[in-house]
């Protein structure tokens, strides 16, 4: 014969709601000598509850839901887990020492990259400067035979004066000296 089938429906477990820090310490059972401190501390590392206006009890926690997130966060001792925080605030500031090391250490990279494209400009200035140095003779090869010799000597002289020039103002830019006053 089969049990008879209540109608009734069934019970089920009236959630517990604490509206103040001193109710909700009392329904977990914390103890020590600040029991309401706790409960702040736990609020700020991410317990779930919404604290009182002060001085109404109109904060809204839900025991079970508290007591769960203890029982996950915070280690026998009483001290939460995220306790380690300074430890992990170390830790990070290690890490970011790091980073700004790492940082640098690619600056100095790329300052041995601006040394090498110096190395490598003041070779193709040198270069050009083979190729130009050649202007001026040509130049003078150009100019009519009956021009006089003193006239041509002093042409040929200030295009090789300007070729120099030219090449030295080149020679301390990539030397880092470009300061036109000196």
């Amino acid at each position: 014969m089969k049990a008879k089938e209540s109608n009734r429906p069934r019970q089920t477990k009236k959630k517990q709601i604490a509206k103040t820090y001193g109710e909700l310490a009392k329904a977990l059972g914390l103890k020590g000598s600040d029991p309401e401190r706790m409960i702040q501390k736990y609020l700020q590392r991410g317990m779930p509850g919404r604290p009182a206006t002060p001085g109404k009890a109109n904060g809204r926690f839900d025991v079970d839901v508290c007591r769960a997130w203890i029982q996950a966060n915070v280690k026998r001792s009483g001290a939460l887990v995220g306790d380690r925080f300074k430890e992990l605030q170390e830790r990070i500031l290690l890490l970011d020492l790091e980073i700004k090391e790492a940082q640098r250490l690619e600056q100095l990279e790329r300052l041995a990259d601006v040394d090498e494209l110096a190395m490598f400009m003041a070779t193709c200035i040198n270069n050009a400067k083979a190729i130009i140095e050649g202007i001026p003779d040509v130049v003078l090869s150009m100019l009519p035979q009956a021009m006089k010799d003193a006239e041509r000597a002093r042409i040929h002289r200030d295009i090789t004066k300007l070729i120099d020039t030219s090449f030295e103002e080149l020679a301390k830019s990539i030397e880092g000296d470009t300061d036109p006053t000196d």
